[in-house]
């Protein structure tokens, strides 16, 4: 796995590592997604997005009781990229990464992507959607669509 997929697979598991769970009602962005057949209702998280310049990484992480998920996109910033391809993990300008974990079951398996897009809406709050098909490590796949919504990108998302 080249260190664009850690970068992913590092940012979901940061979602639950690096920061309490009951502080996360206070993050003002949201995550919502509907993960078919994996979930029995919607995975609403409460998300940041971090922006790393210097590897031009825009970040949308979040995580609650239940679930984490991380969402990367190769872009500058202020992203001059709106529709971003899915894959395991982040290549070069235009691409995206996505990861998502049950946090609820100690042996549940990670969900990366294994196609999708991701899309930027314009306007002044960081908003879009996200349509991947996802796999997990039993080899079980889902399809997790939904949209993301936050004020602004915080600078400081560099590794």
């Amino acid at each position: 796995m080249s260190w664009r997929g850690l970068l992913v697979v590092g940012a979901v598991g940061m979602t639950a590592s690096c920061r309490p769970l009951e502080q996360a009602a206070n993050v003002p962005g949201r995550l919502s997604l509907d993960l078919k057949p994996s979930a029995r209702r919607p995975v609403r998280l409460p998300v940041r997005v971090l922006v790393c310049a210097e590897d031009t990484t825009v970040m949308v992480v979040g995580a609650d009781k239940e679930w984490s998920a991380a969402i990367a996109m190769r872009t500058p910033w202020p992203a001059s990229v709106r529709e971003f391809a899915v894959d395991s993990h982040v290549r070069g300008p235009g691409s995206a990464g996505f990861g998502l974990r049950p946090l609820g079951d100690s042996i549940g398996s990670a969900y990366r992507a294994l196609r999708g897009t991701v899309r930027l809406d314009t306007g002044s709050r960081f908003t879009g959607t996200v349509d991947v098909v996802v796999s997990n490590a039993k080899g079980d796949t889902a399809r997790a669509r939904g949209r993301f919504d936050a004020p602004a990108a915080t600078p400081g998302g560099c590794p």
